[in-house]
C-alpha cells in the first residue's frame, strides 16, 4: 500500500471510473478468448463474478486500495482463467498471461501496473503459500486478493456445478470426484478463514455458501446412494451441457421437471437457478 491510502468514497469512485473504463473491453475479450473453447465453468461468467468478489471483499472489509492497485485487480480477475481456454489443466495461468500480455500489445493499451499484472495472473493458481491481505508488497496484497475472490466462486450451488463440470473434462471417474474436491474445498475456505474477520457479515454469508457446497458432496460421498445421485448429476452435465453444449442453466431447468430427478440433485437445481437469477 501507498503512504496515501484513500478513503472508502474514494475507493468507491475510484472503483466506478475504473469499471466505466475498462468493463466493455475486458467483458468482450474475455469471451474472444472463450470463442473455440466451451467451458461455462470458467468463461467470461466466471471471471465477472470474481471481480464482483473482489470489490466485494474491497469494500466491505475496509480493504482500501489505490487507484493503480484496483486497476491491476480488475484486469486481473478477468484474465486469470482465459488460459483455461488453451488448457485445463494447472498450466494454465501461463496461457492466461501470456493472453493478457497479447491483449495488451494488441489494443496498445497501458499503464504502470503491467508486469505485476501478469505476474499475478501467471501465479494466480499457486495458493500453497498464500500471504494475508496486508502483504508487504503491492504483489502479495493483490495475489492474495485476487485467491479470494476465485475461492468464493467455488462456493454455493454455482460452486458445485463448477467443480464437477472442471473435474469431468479433466478425465476424472465420477465415483472419484466428490472425495477429491472436499480436501480442495476446505483448503479454499481455510485460506479465507485467516483472512477475513470472522465475525463479519460478510464472512458469515461465505461460511453459509462454503457449507452448501461441502454439505452436497459430502452427502455425495458418505453413501453408495449419494454416489449413485451425483452420477445422475455428471451424466447430465456430460450430455446435455458439454456433449449438446446447451449451458448449465437450461440443464438446471431440465432436472428441476424431471419426475424421476434424485431428490438432492433436484434441491440442488433449484438452488443453482435461484443464484444464476441473482447474478444476472
Amino acid at each position: 500500500m501507498s503512504d496515501h491510502e484513500p478513503d472508502r468514497e474514494s475507493s468507491l469512485q475510484t472503483i466506478a471510473f475504473l469499471e466505466n473504463k475498462w468493463l466493455p473491453v475486458l467483458r468482450e475479450e474475455c469471451n474472444r478468448c472463450f470463442l473455440a473453447t466451451y467451458l461455462p465453468s470458467h468463461d467470461c461468467s466466471h471471471h465477472s463474478r470474481v471481480w464482483k468478489y473482489a470489490r466485494q471483499i474491497i469494500l466491505t472489509n475496509g480493504i482500501l486500495l489505490t487507484a493503480e492497485e484496483t486497476e491491476i485487480l480488475l484486469l486481473a480477475c478477468f484474465f486469470h482463467d482465459t488460459g483455461m481456454s488453451i488448457d485445463p489443466g494447472p498450466r494454465h495461468g501461463q496461457f492466461s498471461s501470456k493472453l493478457c500480455s497479447d491483449f495488451l500489445q494488441r489494443t496498445g493499451l497501458t499503464f504502470s501496473g503491467a508486469d505485476i499484472l501478469l505476474s499475478i495472473v501467471a501465479e494466480h493458481d499457486q495458493k500453497d503459500n498464500t500471504e494475508e491481505t496486508g502483504g508487504e508488497n503491492m504483489k502479495s496484497h493483490l495475489l492474495a486478493l485476487l485467491h479470494m475472490a476465485d475461492d468464493l466462486d467455488a462456493f454455493g450451488a454455482t460452486g458445485v456445478y463448477r467443480y464437477t463440470e472442471i473435474y469431468l473434462i479433466r478425465g476424472i471417474a465420477s465415483e472419484k470426484i466428490p472425495g477429491l474436491i472436499l480436501p480442495n474445498l476446505k483448503n479454499r475456505f481455510d485460506r479465507i478463514q485467516k483472512m477475513l474477520p470472522v465475525n463479519s457479515r460478510f464472512f458469515q454469508t461465505q461460511y453459509k455458501r462454503f457449507l452448501y457446497t461441502l454439505q452436497f458432496f459430502s452427502d455425495c460421498l458418505n453413501s453408495p446412494a449419494g454416489l449413485v445421485d451425483f452420477a445422475f448429476l455428471t451424466e447430465k452435465i456430460a450430455s446435455f451441457v458439454l456433449e449438446q453444449k446447451l449451458g448449465p442453466l437450461r440443464m438446471a431447468k431440465e432436472i428441476i421437471h424431471q419426475a424421476d430427478a434424485p431428490v438432492l440433485i433436484r434441491q440442488w437445481a433449484i438452488d443453482f437457478e435461484k443464484e444464476t437469477d441473482l447474478s444476472l
